[in-house]
């Protein structure tokens, strides 16, 4: 069983637009709306690709009912904790057909918290449902108000319950969880690398290659440090590799990393027994899903697209 966990989640107001004109008046084709937030989504993919995932998330407590519907209508098993007095954020997302540009993402400012009640619900919930070799993933950012250690308790939980951990959260809880456990995986970008390094002192680079490394003493089996559009560095064993598929047109990059996640995830057996076939998959599934494929049939689309994803040795532009 997947159990993903995103504490800042959002409802994502998705908008197919075409134009302006030259009156200056545009179009709108399309419009959905989602269930989201990086732990959210990431359940979604992994739901689609034919794994049982279940999403924990707070949300606010105005919105519970309408994001556990949301949730449903996607056929993902939802555990929702609510934040009294809260609104769960909406975002925005602006696709314009016929343009060459991917889609325009704006975020909202997420919840608050004023007191810990959500959290230990959240906490003692997995408590009760974690089983050995589950795998369970840390998404996302933390609310206002909520420390980062956090981020701590819920990994140590879930490595002392047995399960299988990944990691792709944002700023100041990424070196917290590296020091309270050994996830199997962790994934940041190559904007968020120099939060693993601690010393405030260091004038070092932190370097992609540094960074693999860095995890690697921490412990993390499968380290990684994704590219956007130029795919994935990874270090398995000594070596040090580029994994990408080139993309015609990107039509979406907001939340490909999800889409990872997911992937990744839904394969995450293969995580430990053969690591790059786990990560040539998530490439594959990614670049289906920055070209406009839908949820739904990201896997028959990744089956074709995943013969073609390179793997290469890491070039001195990131070491």
């Amino acid at each position: 069983m997947i159990r993903t966990i995103t504490l800042n989640p959002g409802f994502d107001h998705v908008f197919d637009v075409l134009g302006p004109t030259d009156e200056e008046v545009g179009q709108v084709h399309g419009y959905s709306v989602l269930a989201a937030g990086k732990g959210v989504n990431a359940a979604r993919v992994a739901v689609a690709l034919g794994a049982s995932a279940t999403a924990y998330a707070l949300v606010g407590a105005r919105d519970a009912g309408r994001f556990a519907e949301l949730l449903e209508a996607d056929g993902v098993a939802g555990q929702l904790f609510a934040v009294a007095a809260e609104h769960t954020r909406n975002n925005l997302t602006v696709l314009e057909l016929g343009s060459e540009r991917p889609a325009v993402h704006f975020k909202a400012e997420g919840l608050v918290l004023r007191d810990r009640a959500s959290i230990d619900r959240l906490t003692a919930r997995l408590r009760r449902d974690i089983r050995p070799d589950d795998v369970v993933g840390l998404h996302g950012s933390n609310p206002r108000g909520c420390d980062v250690e956090v981020w701590a308790e819920l990994a140590g939980l879930a490595e002392k319950l047995g399960a299988h951990l990944l990691v792709d959260i944002n700023g100041r809880g990424l070196p917290v969880v590296l020091q309270a456990s050994s996830p199997t995986l962790c994934k940041p970008n190559e904007h968020e690398i120099d939060a693993l390094d601690d010393r405030r002192w260091s004038s070092d680079k932190m370097t992609v290659g540094r960074a693999l490394d860095l995890m690697c003493d921490r412990g993390v089996r499968l380290p990684m440090v994704t590219l956007g559009a130029r795919g994935v560095a990874v270090r398995i064993g000594s070596k040090k590799l580029r994994v990408f598929h080139e993309v015609k047109r990107a039509v979406i990059q907001v939340g490909a990393g999800d889409v990872m996640s997911g992937a990744l995830e839904s394969r995450y057996l293969e995580v430990d027994s053969d690591p790059i076939h786990a990560v040539r998959w998530s490439i594959a599934v990614a670049s289906a899903y920055v070209s406009g494929v839908s949820v739904q049939n990201l896997g028959s689309e990744a089956a074709k697209r995943a013969h073609d994803v390179v793997v290469e040795d890491l070039s001195d532009e990131w070491l």
